[in-house]
């Protein structure tokens, strides 16, 4: 089985090349999406938080608040760490269950940071998904209501675009010139 990893900042369109990947019949598993079900229904991370941040980011219903870890967490870089001890390592073994159940000779797992955490070792190759700034934070603008300012802010906290590109097996422009689907396409068959 390949294990390709999907990256790229955000608002270049990891999620669009996934549910391409998706379409052509491939697997992809999604580290944000299972993380938030994860974050909702694994007692073993709840009790983690609990230790780390205290009652006061849990919701009313039990759960830890997602809104509340983020605005707990979004500009200190420790407490950040801390609640990427307790989440990235239960991502990263549900990721190892998830194949497990897999009958597909390629499977994809699509997350934003793999390269800030070393996962780059545990998949056979890295496609990052790239488009110009501009446009990028012109998509989270419009798809989160997000200001233009809080969306160059979750910039600066990944990985420059320049040294992701650097890092990546394989490049996809998402730029809204080059056709997507015949670079995913072509992607794959190269692989294949």
């Amino acid at each position: 089985m390949i294990k390709i990893g999907i990256t790229g900042g955000i608002g270049s369109g990891k999620s669009t090349v996934a549910k391409l990947l998706n379409v052509l019949n491939y697997p992809v598993y999604s580290s944000d999406s299972r993380a938030r079900v994860l974050l909702k229904e694994n007692k073993q991370i709840h009790e983690a938080i609990r230790e780390a941040f205290g009652d006061c980011v849990f919701d009313v219903s039990g759960n830890p608040s997602r809104a509340l870890l983020a605005d707990l967490v979004f500009n200190d870089e420790n407490l950040l760490n801390k609640l990427n001890t307790i989440i990235h390592p239960a991502v990263r073994n549900d990721f190892n269950e998830w194949i497990k159940t897999q009958n597909s000779t390629l499977v994809f797992k699509e997350a934003a940071i793999i390269f800030e955490h070393g996962l780059e070792k545990e998949l056979d190759a890295v496609w990052v998904v790239d488009a110009p700034v501009q446009l990028r934070v012109d998509r989270v603008i419009k798809r989160s209501g997000l200001t233009a300012q809080q969306v160059h802010e979750r910039m600066n906290n990944q990985l420059d675009a320049e040294l992701l590109r650097q890092k990546a097996n394989l490049i996809i422009n998402n730029d809204d010139e080059h056709a997507l689907i015949p670079q995913v396409i072509n992607a794959v068959n190269s692989i294949l």
